[in-house]
Order: structure tokens, then sequence, then C-alpha cells
């Protein structure tokens, strides 16, 4: 919804939608509010039911998990199950995603065993995962792009606002997204020991969601690492608003 064009065709299709008594359902990382939103568009969502969606828990997860395999023709054990529903967080798409690309690797490798043990998964996400990973250098270059800032300001010692933000933002995404000790980020980031690395990620998730700001900020971030399915391995930090659009009445 960066696009004022996409922003004024969602806001036609709202109106719509509402002339004929018809529900819209809406969903995107932001607020109503913020203000990257037309004062329009952002009047017919507020104006609607606002619902928070985080990913599924572990017990939902190794459900699905066990769904997604037996529509692979795959036999996850118990142990695998719960090793999958541990590790990946989710969403849904990226579960599915994840198992597809598990049971075509399996095929192009001739396996024709249909079961599946722990050792096997651990090994494909092993390598799966640290081929999608972005660097903390990517992370810290779209941190910098998404704040307005240089990439050295965030590895300096800068303490303006501005920058604290943007390097705490940046910490967390690496923690995430990259897998990185608190000590390597900490090195990375101007050689900083790895409890200010604590701290500072512990911070920012605090104000995931309280804080629109940033809360927008992670959003962009993500999409500036140009990996949607990323954005389902941050956590139950990060959540995805629903807007229902009600029907005016009459």
């Amino acid at each position: 919804l960066d696009k004022d064009g996409a922003q004024q065709e969602l806001t036609l299709l709202a109106d719509a939608f509402a002339e004929n008594n018809r529900r819209l359902l809406v969903t995107c990382r932001r607020r109503p509010f913020d203000r990257d939103f037309h004062p329009r568009l952002s009047g017919r969502l507020a104006a609607g039911l606002l619902v928070a969606l985080h990913p599924p828990d572990a017990v939902a997860r190794r459900e699905i998990f066990q769904r997604l395999a037996t529509a692979a023709g795959l036999e996850f054990t118990p142990e695998a199950l719960d090793f999958l529903s541990g590790e990946v967080e989710g969403p849904v798409p990226q579960m599915r995603s994840l198992v597809q690309q598990f049971a075509l690797a399996r095929e192009q490798a001739g396996e024709e065993s249909n079961a599946v043990e722990r050792e096997e998964i651990e090994r494909f996400l092993e390598n799966h995962t640290e081929a999608d990973r972005p660097t903390l250098k990517q992370v810290a270059a779209a941190a910098a792009r998404v704040f307005g800032i240089r990439t050295s300001d965030l590895l300096g010692t800068s303490r303006r606002q501005g920058v604290v933000r943007a390097r705490g933002a940046a910490m967390w995404l690496g923690r995430k997204l990259t897998g990185s000790s608190y000590a390597a980020i900490g090195r990375y980031f101007g050689r900083r020991d790895h409890t200010t690395v604590m701290h500072a990620c512990r911070k920012l998730e605090s104000q995931i969601g309280p804080d629109a700001e940033i809360t927008q900020a992670i959003g962009k971030i993500l999409d500036q690492l140009g990996s949607p399915a990323l954005i389902g391995s941050i956590g139950a930090g990060s959540n995805f608003d629903v807007h229902a659009v009600p029907p005016t009445p009459g």
C-alpha cells in the first residue's frame, strides 16, 4: 500500500463493498491510523474491527505440519513433528512451502520411503535456512535505508535517538533472521558487549505493536530484504492486523 494508486483503489473497493452491504477483510502490517495511509482510506479501515493475528503456537504448528505432510504423501515421526513445530514459527504459507520443498528435495534425491525421521528434517532445515538467511550486513543496510541514515552510523558510537532506534531494529532483526549470537551481533555493530545487544533487542521487542513507527519500520525493513517468507520467522513479536470494514447501515 505504499503507492497512491493502490490506496485509492482500495478506498474505492471499500466503498463499493459498503454500498452493497458486504464486508471487506484487509490484512496489513500497519495500523489504519499510521501517517502513511491516506485520510480517506484510514477512515474506512479504522471504522472496522481491528484484530491482531499471531502465528500459530507450537501445538497448532504440530497439527498443521502433520496435515501438510499427509497431503504431500509423507509420514513424519512424532519426533520429527516435535522438532519442526519447535523450530519453525510459521506463518502457514511458509510452513506449506517448507514441506513442499522438502518433499521435492526427497523426490529429486530418489528417496522412496515416505517415513521421515527427525535427523533428516534437521539436515534439510540446516541447509535450507542457511541458504535463505540474510547477512548482518544486509540487515544493517536495509535498516539504514528505512531510517534514512548511513550504515556507518549504525556501526558507530552515535547516541542520537534516531540512530539508536535504527540500531535496535537492526540488532533485533539480525538476531531473528540471521541466527547470529548476541556476541556476534555486538562485534558487528561496533564491537558492543553482548549484554548491550540483549538489552537493545528486548527493548525493541517490547515496542513492536505499541510503537506504530517502529512496527512499520520493521515491516519496511523486511520488504527491503525482499523475502516475504522472512516475516514468519520473526516470531510472535510481530502482529498482523485484520481490519474488517463494516457495511453502511441502511
